[in-house]
């Protein structure tokens, strides 16, 4: 995760979001871009209702607009971290996001979550839904009101597919990063037997191909899966659910999976990364 990508409306209420993604690039030792989408006609609608004309080019006031906004909760002056300031201009934000997602090729998208004073909905449900749909990268979903401390604890939702290898390399340097510890967890669902024999295979398997210390494996009881995973990650203290999101239709194993980041992530107040498959 050398180079993140951050989404902001610049709205006071997402400040401890920005923090706590500056601090998440500061501990990685990554670069932050943080992207504000615009849009030129609602840019001229509140000149016009504000009775002051548009001094400089829409562009430039936007960029003005997000280079104050950072200057504000940031120590841009003498940032300790490369820090890129980006405006683009799109009637549709999840649109103008995707864009610079395929421009930029970053490691992570961040978005905020469950916004309310967003004036163009930025960080709603829909939107969210549409980056981890169609998102190039990983995204992680961080409620706006986050305030950033130490990672101590990760789990990682497990349904046994190879798939599953390739998104805990992804995340096993932040987890080194942070030092916090790695718990494997799978949810069975009712009627399934034969977890306890998955578990024991891919455990054996992720010991000759995930090499790190503190990295443990636990089975929650039979049941809806989110409700299970929202009730542990309340009562353990958890820091970051990572979940696998699958793209594709048609396949009954996607489909299972299709909204199980996004609904998780509206119902906790934890950080959920969605690795995207």
């Amino acid at each position: 995760m050398k180079n993140i990508l951050y989404t902001t409306d610049c709205s006071k209420h997402a400040e401890p979001a920005l923090r706590y993604v500056y601090k998440l690039c500061e501990i990685l030792g990554a670069s932050l871009t943080v992207l504000n989408v615009y849009h030129y006609d609602q840019l001229q609608a509140k000149a016009r209702l504000s009775d002051e004309p548009l001094v400089l080019s829409p562009y430039h006031e936007q960029m003005e607009i997000l280079k104050n906004y950072c200057s504000r909760y940031l120590s841009i002056a003498s940032p300790v971290i490369q820090l890129n300031l980006d405006v683009v201009n799109n009637p549709s934000v999840s649109q103008g996001i995707l864009e610079r997602v395929g421009e930029l090729k970053p490691d992570l998208l961040v978005v905020g979550m469950k916004d309310e004073h967003s004036e163009r909905g930025l960080f709603a449900e829909n939107i969210a839904h549409v980056l981890l749909e169609k998102s190039e990268c990983p995204v992680l979903l961080i409620p706006n009101s986050k305030r950033h401390k130490k990672i101590k604890k990760i789990i990682y939702a497990t349904d046994f597919e190879m798939k599953d290898i390739e998104a805990l390399r992804y995340v096993l340097p932040l987890a080194k990063a942070y030092r916090a510890s790695l718990v494997i967890i799978h949810v069975p669902v009712e009627g399934e037997y034969t977890s306890a024999e998955q578990m024991q295979w891919f455990q054996e398997l992720l010991d000759h191909e995930i090499a790190y210390e503190d990295l443990s494996f636990m089975m929650l009881y039979p049941g809806k899966i989110i409700n299970n995973l929202r009730e542990y990650v309340e009562t353990n203290a958890v820091d970051l659910v990572v979940m696998l999101e699958r793209k594709g239709k048609g396949v009954i194993k996607s489909l299972f999976h299709k909204d199980r980041v996004k609904t998780m992530g509206k119902n906790t107040n934890t950080p959920v990364l969605g690795y995207i498959s």
